[in-house]
């Protein structure tokens, strides 16, 4: 998202906050201040949601995200949603990350945490190739267009396969 919000706000003068770095520097701070918070608040009700839940709500929260970059009327409103997004994504990651503590052999640990953080960081690139290059192509409307399309498509896949999936206890 962070290259799409980068382009998105080149294009887009009325995003700015106060000028384009201060905007840029403030947009992708509440992602991290969003995951931070998720990850050290650990009471409530979310505590409580199944992890699919979890990847359900935050990928709503970054297809209107998505959005709110279309319509770009709001830079407040997209702020917020950035930050509830990072918020969810910050509740996700100490989950996975005790999933797999506790569900694979000592031996294989360091191998299985190696290849989930390969597959993540290939995400970054691929999710550039595919978005920005939509956007150099035909438009950045478009983009985020494509990009709130494959959110919703996710959040249908995991409530039709994956939302009755056991997790571990904790």
């Amino acid at each position: 998202m962070s290259g799409l919000i980068n382009v998105t706000l080149l294009s887009v003068k009325t995003m700015w906050l106060v000028n384009y770095g201060i905007s840029v520097a403030i947009m992708n701070m509440m992602i991290s201040i969003g995951m931070i918070t998720g990850s050290l608040v650990t009471n409530g009700i979310v505590r409580k949601l199944p992890l699919m839940y979890l990847f359900a709500i935050s990928l709503s929260f970054s297809g209107l995200c998505g959005i709110s970059f279309i319509w770009h009327e709001s830079a407040y409103l997209s702020i917020v949603l950035l930050f509830v997004m990072g918020y969810f994504i910050g509740k996700i990651n100490p989950r996975i990350s005790a999933i797999v503590l506790q569900s694979i052999p000592e031996k294989r640990l360091a191998a299985v945490d190696g290849l989930l953080n390969m597959v993540s960081m290939l995400g970054a690139p691929v999710g550039q190739l595919l978005f920005l290059g939509i956007a150099n192509v035909v438009g950045i409307a478009y983009s985020w267009f494509a990009f709130s399309i494959g959110c919703f498509f996710l959040i249908v896949i995991i409530v039709l396969k994956f939302i009755k999936m056991d997790e571990p206890m904790f």
